[in-house]
């Protein structure tokens, strides 16, 4: 049976790629694209849904939710705002989710994330995770990806430096390291798909080292 698809941020990075990819599957037959704007390239299956961290609505219709959300302190302009988004939106979706009766969640989280960590990014994406599986579907995947390799339609000075840094770095990035090392955005998209089509029940986590070594 075709599946639908719900992915909430479907503008950024990750939710570009996965709206491409997941054009492309054949297992899918419907996917609603929830950003803040419309898309300027949206695919036949594609449908675009404007997307308000406090206001939204899932449709009903959903086999699977993919959650790519994702913003910065510096873009959010607060702690607490990067909270509504990274956080807060994410568990609201969850809930939706279960009150739809969907069993299947997909969610772009971090490495390292951690409830108990001293850095306040680790420690919101730790939050989220523990607060997700407390109140949405059954069945979680979350993906802990390393640093994302790609094109963003905004810049991110930082980011760009690090990236630099690390595509430099990344040959000797074995072993140990290897759950350091970047990876594509199109990477961590295929796995969302690839787990989110395993039927293993429960709640899973994909590290780094684990996306690299399926990649």
């Amino acid at each position: 049976m075709a599946l639908t698809a719900a992915v909430f941020g479907s503008s950024g990075l990750v939710g570009h790629a996965l709206m491409a990819q997941l054009e492309s599957d054949g297992a899918f037959e419907k996917i609603y694209g929830y950003a803040r704007n419309a898309p300027l390239d949206p695919g036949p299956k594609s449908e675009f849904r404007p997307f308000d961290t406090a206001d939204f609505e899932l449709e009903r219709s959903i086999d699977i939710v993919f959650c790519a959300l994702g913003t910065t302190i510096k873009k959010a302009g607060s702690q607490a705002a990067f909270e509504e988004v990274d956080l807060w939106a994410v568990v609201r979706i969850a809930q939706q989710a279960k009150e739809h009766n969907i069993k299947k969640m997909v969610v772009v989280s971090s490495l390292g994330a951690n409830p108990h960590s001293r850095n306040f990014y680790l420690h919101t994406k730790g939050q989220m995770e523990e607060a997700v599986k407390a109140s949405g579907p059954p069945n979680l995947l979350f993906i802990r990806p390393s640093l994302l390799l790609g094109t963003r339609e905004e810049r991110r000075w930082g980011e760009d430096i690090s990236k630099l840094i690390t595509k430099i770095m990344a040959p000797l990035m074995k072993g140990p390291l290897l759950k350091y090392r970047p990876i594509e955005a199109a990477k961590v998209a295929r796995k969302m798909i690839e787990g989110a089509l395993n039927p293993s029940p429960g709640v899973r986590i994909l590290e780094n080292s684990d996306l690299h070594s399926m990649a």
